[in-house]
């Protein structure tokens, strides 16, 4: 994938390597024109979960969350997301496991395969209490589209959706200009728009997810 305007997605597909069984942390930070890292591991015995650290308080501009990969109605097991941030670009790199703390998971992502090739998407929140259902997206919505990180509700976030007879195109806006686009097949047969008032739809269509929630919560 090329790199933007606004910056580029770089998908990892390899895991992080174990740590050892009294290891505490590790971190690698690496920056170049078109890669930028960050990996840590937190350990406190051999046989236990990552323990993974959110950081939002310099979000859009730079952090790190945890989000779930998006899959409507499937049984099979999660992945998650460590995305890490930083002028306003984002890598998603996955998790070896899931976070031991189910509050730490702070949004959902998804790749969409689009007519130019794979795109990586996702709407999450700036924090999340321990034993809420989900996480606190009244106090903050951000969104992430083609490697750009926008807050909804500060940069008066729009998206709208085109259908087509075989293909649907994803815009996001902020204010009345265009920042991304993104074309994917879609047979308008498949799953056709349904009225709601607020939430997520429960869709196939992650991006269609994606522009529901930027509605309500912007």
């Amino acid at each position: 994938m090329t790199e933007n305007a606004r910056g580029c997605v770089f998908y990892r597909g390899g895991a992080p390597p174990k740590p050892g069984p009294l290891q505490q942390c590790s971190t690698t930070t690496a920056r170049s024109d078109d890669n930028f890292r960050i990996a840590e591991i937190f350990s406190h015995g051999q046989g236990l979960s990552p323990m993974f650290v959110n950081d939002t308080g310099r979000l859009p501009d730079s952090g790190r969350v945890c989000v779930v990969g998006f899959q409507p109605g499937s049984d099979a097991a999660r992945t998650y997301y460590d995305v890490a941030i930083n002028a306003a670009r984002a890598e998603f790199e996955p998790m070896a496991e899931p976070p031991r703390n189910p509050a730490h998971v702070l949004g959902v992502g998804a790749e969409v395969q689009s007519l130019k090739g794979p795109v990586l998407a996702a709407y999450f929140a700036g924090s999340r209490e321990r034993f809420d259902a989900e996480p606190n997206y009244k106090a903050g919505l951000f969104v992430l589209v083609d490697g750009a990180v926008y807050a909804v509700r500060a940069e008066k976030i729009t998206t709208s959706i085109r259908r087509g007879l075989g293909t649907r195109e994803f815009t996001l806006s902020r204010g009345d200009r265009p920042q991304r686009s993104v074309r994917y097949r879609w047979p308008l047969w498949r799953e056709p728009f349904i009225s709601v008032r607020g939430g997520p739809t429960h869709s196939q269509d992650f991006l269609r997810e994606l522009a529901v929630m930027v509605r309500t919560f912007s």
